[in-house]
């Protein structure tokens, strides 16, 4: 569906976003993405961050950057994928 791939796609750039952040303050904690605006939601910690995005249709698509490096990916219907 368009919409769910909408979603995938602004959380991505979320998580892109909070990476940016990491890079120039070395932390994710304070980080606020501009493209929120967009539709979307951010918890972060030093370490790590989970951004969700839901699409028109209802499915909701989550990133969660865990301290070890690992980037997960998963919707609300329990599919999982791993990004890197």
């Amino acid at each position: 569906m368009k919409a769910d791939i909408a979603a995938k796609l602004s959380a991505r750039t979320l998580a892109s976003e909070m990476e940016v952040y990491l890079t120039r303050q070395q932390t994710y904690k304070g980080c606020e993405p501009a493209s929120l605006r967009k539709g979307g939601s951010v918890s972060a910690t030093g370490r790590g961050f989970t951004i969700s995005a839901r699409s028109k249709s209802g499915q909701e698509f989550s990133w969660t950057r865990v301290s070890q490096g690992l980037l997960l990916s998963h919707s609300h219907r329990g599919a999982l994928w791993c990004e890197e």
